[in-house]
């Protein structure tokens, strides 16, 4: 009897705590679920401001904070709840259709979450192009009225005039490549279309009026000293040539991977001085056939254009030879660096059984 009275004691006892076991892990849900509830409508209305072109740069800093914060904070808890309630409902808790219930409406939260910072990130993206735009537009209107100014103080002084006409080559590509960037932001901007077709417009002007009056500068000194013009700039570039010829032919022997780094980094900057020296090329070579139009017996002239054409090919081949010099060097360094580390090791093992040896 007492024998029976115990067991069914321990039963009542078992079913007891298995019960108030549950009820802890039930409430141990809920408040997990409360929680990220609490996080996602705070997380939410962050995610519904809407960023500003004047306060793009903030507005970044802030978006990546709560996109750091979503993957790492919310999604980890989560995952949490939704272990929590998978165990709840395996265990065939008394209240598994409220804890299946909550536990769908805390995921679709976060797939609401989820859309609306892709939603954010997109029109961010949006917003950050348009502020790229205006500043862009902004530098390159500030740098048009300079060049005017310019004309406006010293209209006859040639250098400068051969420094502007050298400058209007880059200034085409760059107005082609706020136009192409226009064409893209009104794409994926619609509204602000009309502000931005404006100022294109605009640029278009500014660039058509600098271009007439500085050719207008430019024909005027070339009638006069279009030769000394020619000279003075095709002197300039040769001296370059030399100069970056002169670099090129360096012998160079790095010790290390750090040195073979640093030389194949200064290499690459080299080859973007060769490319932007592209608008000076040209302008000399411009320059060289508006004179062989007027005069064609100046056989000099067109023999300074082939050497010129000659030297940059010669500039242009070193450049590619000494390319895969470096890399050579490189992937050399790297080699020494990996069988060192590897004799290292072995030296390391072998000592270690010689000493197991000799125990």
């Amino acid at each position: 009897m007492i024998s029976s009275d115990y067991r069914q004691l321990n039963s009542l006892a078992e079913v007891r705590r298995r019960l108030l076991s549950d009820n802890i892990k039930l409430m141990r849900f809920y408040r997990e679920c409360d929680e990220f509830e609490g996080w996602a409508r705070e997380t939410e209305a962050a995610l519904l401001d809407e960023p500003s072109v004047e306060h793009v740069k903030a507005f970044r800093k802030k978006f990546d904070r709560l996109e750091a914060e979503m993957k790492t904070s919310g999604g980890t808890q989560l995952k949490h709840i939704n272990v929590m309630a998978d165990e709840l409902i395996s265990e065939g808790h008394s209240q598994s259709k409220q804890i299946e219930a909550r536990q769908k409406k805390v995921n679709a939260l976060w797939a609401e979450l989820e859309r609306l910072r892709a939603k954010r990130a997109a029109k961010l993206e949006t917003t950050e192009r348009i502020a790229d735009f205006d500043s862009s537009c902004d530098d390159t209107r500030e740098w048009m009225q300079g060049k005017f100014d310019l004309l406006d103080r010293n209209p006859n002084d040639l250098k400068s005039l051969q420094n502007l006409e050298r400058d209007l080559k880059p200034l085409e590509d760059k107005i082609h490549y706020l136009e192409k960037l226009a064409a893209e932001v009104k794409k994926k901007n619609p509204e602000a279309a009309a502000a931005i077709e404006k100022k294109i417009a605009q640029l278009r002007g500014l660039h058509n009026d600098l271009l007439r009056r500085a050719h207008e500068k430019i024909k005027i000194a070339e009638q006069s000293q279009g030769q000394e013009m020619f000279e003075s700039a095709l002197r300039d570039v040769l001296t370059w040539i030399d100069r970056t010829k002169k670099a090129l032919s360096e012998e160079v022997r790095p010790l290390d991977v750090q040195q073979a780094e640093d030389l194949l980094k200064k290499h690459y900057e080299l080859g973007e001085q060769i490319k932007d020296k592209k608008y000076e090329l040209e302008y000399v070579q411009e320059l060289g056939r508006r004179l062989l139009e007027k005069n064609p017996r100046l056989r000099e002239v067109e023999a300074q254009l082939n050497h010129l054409g000659a030297e940059m090919t010669a500039v242009k081949n070193m450049y590619r030879i000494r390319d895969a010099q470096l890399k050579e060097q490189l992937d050399l360094q790297l080699f020494n660096r990996e069988a060192e580390r590897i004799d290292a090791a072995t030296k390391g093992h072998e000592a270690f059984l010689d000493y197991a040896d000799l125990g």
